[in-house]
């Protein structure tokens, strides 16, 4: 990530980060939350060197999400993400210079599935979490279409967390590495975050969010998903942002988020509406 961009734009990969987290369930706790990222119709692509890329056809990425986070013990969380991808491609793009292969069409299919395990370490003044995440290989490629809906790999992602907090401020922060399969990249991960409460039911956080590739795969990509860019190899970037997040009641809230990119490589450049619900319950509670 070379170049410098300081661009305001939604990133679904960034506003709804559920990599890892400092705090872990307790027994019997669950936290589960539906989310929706979409990003219609763009038609430029960031590069590392400064100059846009485009894809062949406009590019329409929706992404239903449902992140689910229980409590086996008072120590031990369990995580598991399953996003379904809704994409399209559309009209071609004038300044695309390209010979085009792929049709106009529609392609949906499962994201690449994440389950998790994150263990709280002993400490008396900070959170400190450790989590190891798989990513399945239950991602799609439509050959006609040009579209992906995930990495064509496994990825390993352990990380470490630490957080602290009250009532009414946190921060937290986790680093890590993500390590994948079928000779693509391997890269780093670092994420830190805080927010305060404001008129006892709302939460603001801002962000940073940073992936970057250590561009050392060499993974052959079909030349109909190069005139899409999606989840291509060594995609990366440096990212910030504001999450908002309303409690409507002990149990249930709503969620939105805004970011934007210091630099991006192989990103879509274009705007996104990023919104969710979620609910936490007890299962061990006399209520339920």
């Amino acid at each position: 990530m070379k170049k410098n961009l300081f661009v305001l734009f939604l990133i679904g990969a960034i506003s709804f980060s559920y990599s890892q987290g400092a705090w872990v369930k307790s027994k019997g706790e669950i936290y589960t939350q539906l989310a929706f990222n979409d990003i219609s119709n763009y038609t430029s692509i960031f590069n590392k060197n400064g100059d846009d890329l485009y894809p062949t056809r406009a590019i329409t990425d929706r992404t239903l999400q449902w992140y689910t986070e229980y409590g086996v013990t008072n120590n031990l969380t369990v995580v598991a993400s399953i996003p379904y991808k809704l994409l399209k491609t559309g009209d071609l793009v004038e300044e695309n210079i390209r010979p085009v292969t792929i049709v106009e069409g529609n392609y949906s299919a499962f994201g690449n599935i994440g389950l998790a395990a994150r263990y709280k370490l002993p400490s008396k003044k900070l959170a400190i979490a450790a989590q190891l995440q798989l990513e399945l290989l239950t991602s799609g490629f439509n050959r006609p279409t040009g579209l992906r809906s995930g990495v064509d790999a496994y990825t390993i992602t352990p990380t470490l967390a630490i957080g602290k907090g009250s009532n009414d401020l946190f921060f937290q922060s986790y680093t890590g590495v993500f390590l994948r399969t079928n000779d693509y990249s391997n890269g780093f991960r670092f994420y830190v975050e805080g927010g305060k409460h404001f008129f006892n039911q709302l939460w603001v956080v801002a962000f940073i969010d940073i992936v970057d590739s250590f561009e050392d795969g060499n993974v052959i990509t079909p030349v109909e998903n190069l005139e899409t860019f999606l989840q291509l190899n060594n995609s990366e970037y440096a990212g910030f942002g504001f999450k908002l997040i309303e409690e409507l009641s002990s149990n249930f809230g709503i969620t939105a988020a805004l970011g934007g990119a210091f630099s991006a490589h192989l990103e879509a450049k274009k705007a996104s509406l990023n919104v969710g619900a979620y609910y936490k319950f007890n299962v061990n509670s006399p209520s339920n």
